[in-house]
């Protein structure tokens, strides 16, 4: 129970990639610093969040084969990360004037063309324009129970959407990354999020309208804030 099962499907990716580099099947024994060195380095065209994530699970099995007494020095002493050579990315936060045309936009039109979606027009637009006013994350929002997490004046927000091992179905995870950390130092695993974040008027007509929707779903047996039609 120390880490999700997201994470845990993550961790299998990464060793799936290894694998296919050649070097899976290598006895820990014979596995060198100029080996992992050399794998490494052949993914420095990938993102440099790949080639962090596989030397942090390169990292973890040698120190755990050291601490197994399986080997006698730690062959990741000697290893250097490689930088990625992609160019990086630069997040670009909405300016205000886009944000006034986000809102706009979202309110005044049909945000649905595919007759195949599982989600109605207000839904979505309700969606955007809470996660625009919150910040909570979309998984965050997509795991809110109407009933339990939303208070008088503020949310709680405790649950997240995540995959399970085979990452093929998405459930209501235990907690958020937030609560997992604020569990390991022993203080509440929610946060709380008010509503003058914004104008509570504004948010509280969200609210009203969306919990209707939800209500009135009869597949939504979590009742769930936001919850697919079918």
């Amino acid at each position: 129970n120390s880490i999700t099962e997201n994470t845990y499907s993550r961790n299998m990716c990464i060793i799936k990639k290894i694998n296919l580099l050649g070097i899976g099947n290598t006895l820990m024994q014979k596995l060198t610093t100029v080996i992992i060195q050399n794998t490494l380095n052949s993914i420095k065209s990938q993102s440099q969040s790949s080639i962090d994530k596989m030397y942090d699970e390169f990292n973890s099995v040698c120190r755990k084969a050291l601490t197994d007494k399986i080997i006698s020095d730690n062959p990741m002493t000697g290893v250097v990360k490689p930088i990625s050579e992609q160019s990086r990315k630069v997040a670009v936060p909405f300016t205000l004037q886009e944000e006034k045309q986000l809102i706009e936009y979202v309110i005044n039109n049909n945000l649905i063309d595919d007759p195949k979606c599982t989600l109605d027009s207000i839904t979505l637009k309700n969606i955007i324009l809470l996660a625009l006013f919150t910040g909570m994350r979309i998984g965050e929002l997509g795991a809110l129970n109407y009933i339990t997490d939303i208070e008088e004046h503020f949310f709680k927000v405790k649950h997240t959407l995540t995959k399970t091992k085979d990452g093929k179905k998405i459930f209501i995870g235990e907690t958020t990354k937030t609560g997992r950390i604020n569990r390991k130092n022993h203080k509440l695993d929610y946060r709380v999020v008010p509503f003058n974040v914004i104008d509570e008027k504004i948010l509280l007509n969200i609210l009203e309208e969306q919990i209707q929707i939800a209500k009135s779903n009869p597949n939504n047996k979590e009742n769930l804030l936001f919850c697919k039609l079918d």
